[in-house]
C-alpha cells in the first residue's frame, strides 16, 4: 500500500468517528426529549457537507471520499429528523 493510500484510509477513520458522534446526540435527545439547546444548522450543514463529497467521490470513484461521507449523509439526515421532532416550540 502506498503512503496515498494510507493517508486516505486515515481520513476515512476520522471522518467516521466524527460524523458518528452524530449517534450520541441522538440518544441525548432521545433521553431528554428535547433538542432545544442542539443547533439544526450544524448538522444541516454537515448534511450538505456530506452530500456535495459524496457526489464528488462518486464522480471521481474514489471510495476514501465516498465511504465517510456516503455514512455521514445517513446520520446526518437522521440527527435532524430527530432535533426536527423533539424541538419545542
Amino acid at each position: 500500500m502506498e503512503i496515498l493510500e494510507y493517508i486516505g484510509l486515515i481520513a476515512c477513520f476520522f471522518s467516521l468517528a466524527l460524523y458518528t458522534s452524530t449517534v450520541d446526540q441522538i440518544k441525548n435527545i432521545l433521553k431528554t426529549k428535547t433538542s432545544s439547546n442542539v443547533s439544526f444548522i450544524v448538522y444541516l450543514m454537515m448534511f450538505l457537507n456530506c452530500f456535495f463529497w459524496t457526489v464528488y467521490g462518486s464522480l471521481k470513484s474514489d471510495y476514501f471520499i465516498l465511504t465517510p461521507n456516503g455514512i455521514g449523509i445517513v446520520l446526518a439526515a437522521l440527527t435532524l429528523v430527530v432535533i426536527h421532532k423533539y424541538r419545542t416550540q
